[in-house]
């Protein structure tokens, strides 16, 4: 059993402080989790814009925005390996050029 599913008895003030703590935790990762899910479809599953035109719009920024996604998503991974797993179902390839750039390769 996870954390983020388990129950509180309201007994005593500490308790009622590791409630509150524990509902914060858990919007907090339920908030990281449902922005990397937009974040990912938003860019992989974009109905008005490719992966590759969206890459040249950050232009050398796209490298940094890349190695962020992937770092928060580590970091998910460490919490919900399965969730994460299934949001990383639609990423495709690509490759961060050495300028920032990013090239996506099929």
């Amino acid at each position: 059993m996870s954390i983020l599913d388990k129950e509180v008895d309201y007994q005593n003030y500490a308790v009622v402080v590791a409630s509150d703590i524990l509902n914060v935790y858990k919007q907090l990762y339920n908030n990281m989790i449902e922005q990397y899910r937009h974040g990912t479809l938003l860019y992989w599953r974009n109905s008005k814009a490719t992966p590759q035109e969206i890459a040249d719009a950050f232009g050398t920024d796209a490298g940094e925005i890349f190695q962020d996604h992937y770092a928060l998503g580590q970091l998910l991974t460490t919490i919900n390996p399965e969730e994460v797993a299934q949001i990383n179902e639609f990423v495709g390839n690509f490759t961060i050029n050495e300028d920032g750039t990013v090239t996506i390769t099929e």
